[in-house]
């Protein structure tokens, strides 16, 4: 007996309806990214090691998938587009190029633990403005997640706001033997521990008053705190953080977009070149994030080129279960499935059909029964025509004006 063989740990298949969504979704969103302006550019699957090198701040190498060629040469299955974005910019781009707005699509594989559950190829779309330091460009790709998601089909969701740096400047402000500590019940969201040992420390209440903040979610309200205490304290570095997400917001906000934001004023990115605001979107339907995103302007440098960069990244499988969930995936195209008593009739009918624009399944060697319970099965199948010309002798003679009334009419 054959043994089935299955997909690795953490791969899965996707085929027909569910192919299908996932390539009107893309079609969606990546409408989005022309509208402002983005050009898609290809990078390969397998790069050379270095492009992610750990100081680059990309995931773990431990959760690369790396291997050695015949040439000796160390290359990964790209974990992160980013870094190859840097990579082909800093390659192919001059100053006279920018600001240039790419776009990428692809998968990106992590060794994810099997007991994450997390899948293992991540397919993946973003965008990334290359050269621009603006507040301006922060907002243009923030507003591209909210209008990505608009045209994806969602009505519910939030993009969540944070700033890379603004942890480790509070934290800055006590004692260093206690800093690892509050970090990791920042970074873990362990907010109870957090309070508890705030109380029992001396310090500033200012001090005490920012780094609360970091265990709050919200609306902007909360930033304008921040800004206010940094104010008082004469912290002018964490003020300026402060001053950037409320000039965001600003921007944002006279674009329509400011019920869709929220302030997470404790959110750390996973990958640590993020030097500036750094975002992530959720949805109803997965515990996850849907996308992220962030402004990395030391990443460049280490490709040699000085050009700060911000960006964002769209989770294909998450965002399509998600939808899945919630009962709003997209609605694919269905098929015309076609049969009938005489074969040249329906070849001629399958012709018409498709330079009409339709996609049409042939089924031969059925009688009216069978496909009519084929047509049934079938989820793709949109309409099924039987084609008898005894029955209707316009099949014959009028087979173009007859398939257009049976169109209208379905």
């Amino acid at each position: 007996m054959l043994q089935e063989i299955y997909t690795p740990y953490g791969f899965r298949d996707r085929f027909f309806v569910e192919a299908a969504q996932h390539r009107v979704l893309l079609e969606r969103i990546q409408r989005v990214f022309r509208r402002y302006g983005y050009q898609d550019v290809e990078t390969p699957t397998v790069e050379y090691l270095k492009v992610y090198d750990e100081e680059r701040g990309s995931i773990a190498p431990v959760d690369m998938y790396k291997f050695v060629d015949r040439d000796g040469e160390l290359l990964v299955l790209r974990p992160d587009l980013t870094p190859a974005a840097a990579r082909v910019a800093t390659t192919y781009l001059t100053e006279e190029d920018l600001p240039c707005r790419i776009c990428m699509t692809g998968s990106t594989f992590r060794y994810n633990s099997r007991y994450s559950a997390k899948e293992r190829e991540l397919r993946q779309t973003g965008v990334e403005l290359i050269g621009a330091d603006s507040v301006l460009a922060d907002a243009e790709i923030v507003e591209i997640a909210v209008e990505a998601l608009r045209a994806a089909g969602l009505s519910t969701f939030k993009i969540a706001i944070g700033h890379a740096r603004l942890v480790e400047q509070i934290l800055s402000l006590f004692p260093e033997e206690l800093r690892a500590e509050l970090r990791e019940y920042v970074v873990s969201k362990n907010f109870p521990a957090l309070y508890q040992r705030l109380a029992g420390m001396e310090t500033e209440e200012a001090c005490r008053a920012l780094l609360e903040l970091t265990a709050q979610t919200g609306g902007i309200d909360l930033v304008e705190q921040g800004y206010t205490y940094s104010q008082k304290m004469g912290l002018t570095e964490i003020a300026q953080i402060f001053v950037r997400l409320l000039a965001l917001h600003r921007l944002l906000a006279a674009e329509g977009m400011s019920q869709e934001l929220v302030y997470d004023l404790g959110m750390t990115a996973d990958l640590h070149y993020y030097t500036g605001i750094v975002f992530q979107g959720y949805t109803d339907g997965t515990g996850d994030y849907v996308l992220d995103g962030g402004r990395y302007d030391d990443l460049l440098r280490q490709f040699s080129k000085n050009w700060p960069s911000v960006g964002l990244g769209i989770y294909m499988n998450s965002l399509l279960n998600a939808m899945n969930r919630q009962g709003i995936a997209p609605e694919v195209p269905g098929q015309i499935f076609l049969s009938g008593t005489e074969e040249e009739t329906v070849l001629q009918a399958a012709r018409i059909l498709r330079d009409g624009g339709q996609d049409v399944v042939l089924l031969f060697g059925k009688d009216r029964e069978s496909f009519e319970a084929s047509c049934q099965a079938k989820a793709s199948c949109s309409l099924g025509l039987w084609l008898d010309p005894e029955e209707d002798d316009r099949m014959c003679h009028q087979l173009e004006e007859r398939l257009k009334e049976v169109l209208a009419d379905a």
